[in-house]
């Protein structure tokens, strides 16, 4: 597959590419070379880093599959064993381009005992060989506000975790299967580096004796 770098882009920015649907281990070459090795995996491929080896203006990129017997199902395919469900990338495939600094992923644990709270975790990237100072907000419709917080990202990957209370969320459950987005915003002074939004419901479930409730 052959892609140009847009207006703007410079060697350091971040290039991600989202593979929504492959169910085995692959190789991803940029302009001919090695650029990450992946086992299969049930989650999706999505924010994958192939910034290295990428040049300003025409690349090319490969997906090679390793055929090394590792395979995973989809909640869609029952019978995954059938080869037409796990071979090759049976799903769209899209690239991100970025600037140095951006969001790996987002996700948002929630929690009902001792008292209705939620816990989100981020992965913030910073791919300049220099410490960047951003801030993190996460908005959520009908939830209170969380302040933002201040990241002092030093080259490579830095962890955030917050929690917050929330007192009166509306539960998802079969019969109501309500869900909040997470608006995810990373910022550097007045500029807006990246944003990723995550879907999430709130439900606790619990294993009990030989039930679960």
């Amino acid at each position: 597959y052959a892609f140009v770098t847009p207006k703007g882009w410079r060697e350091g920015d971040g290039v991600l590419q989202n593979l929504e649907r492959i169910g085995e281990s692959f190789d991803i070459y940029m302009n001919g070379k090695l650029t990450r090795t992946e086992k299969a995996m049930v989650n999706l491929c999505r924010r994958l880093d192939v910034s290295a080896n990428v040049q300003e203006g025409t690349n090319t990129l490969v997906v090679a599959l390793r055929h090394d017997g590792r395979r995973h199902f989809w909640q869609d395919s029952i019978d995954w064993y059938l080869t037409e469900h796990t071979v090759g990338i049976t799903g769209p495939v899209h690239l991100e381009f970025t600037g140095p600094c951006y969001l790996r992923r987002a996700h948002v644990m929630t929690y009902l005992e001792p008292k209705p709270h939620l816990v989100y975790e981020t992965k913030v990237v910073n791919l300049s060989d220099a410490p960047r100072k951003l801030t993190l907000s996460c908005v959520i419709a009908g939830a209170p506000k969380v302040a933002d917080k201040v990241v002092e990202a030093s080259p490579g990957e830095t962890t955030v975790r917050t929690t917050f209370d929330w007192s009166a969320p509306h539960l998802w459950s079969p019969a109501d299967p309500y869900l909040y987005n997470a608006d995810f915003t990373l910022s550097e002074g007045v500029a807006r580096r990246d944003a990723l939004r995550t879907r999430f419901g709130l439900r606790e479930v619990k294993a009990k004796g030989q039930g679960m409730y």
